[in-house]
């Protein structure tokens, strides 16, 4: 009995935090967070970057975390899909979201990871 309850309840055990249908809240997204790193065909690319989400649909992020200035573009938030222009041309789906991390799906099959607050 209990290896058909497991075989019956497995497959939605394995599904992401989030599917497609589901809504993130907008203030669950803001504040500051650190895009730490992505992952892509096995590799995994160190960023360290600070990004700053606003209520009224602006981020601030850098360039890179050795840029000195700050810079301020649009966002859009709809569902799970999160919008940061040419930073991430096609957008991203928000696939995990908690209180202190974030990890967005991006083109090709990269993951984008990011912890709450500022980088370290």
């Amino acid at each position: 009995m209990l290896k058909i309850l497991i075989s019956i309840l497995l497959p939605f055990l394995l599904v992401s935090p989030l599917s497609a249908e589901v809504n993130v809240a907008p203030e669950k997204l803001l504040g500051k967070w650190c895009y730490t790193h992505y992952e892509v065909g096995g590799q995994k690319e160190e960023e360290n970057i600070p990004y700053e989400f606003f209520k009224n649909g602006e981020f601030s992020f850098k360039n890179s975390a050795s840029a000195s200035s700050v810079r301020k573009a649009k966002y859009s938030l709809n569902g799970n899909k999160l919008d940061i222009g040419r930073l991430a041309s096609g957008g991203l789906t928000i696939v995990e979201l908690s209180e202190s991390e974030m990890v967005c799906e991006w083109s090709f099959g990269a993951k984008r990871y990011f912890k709450r607050g500022e980088c370290q």
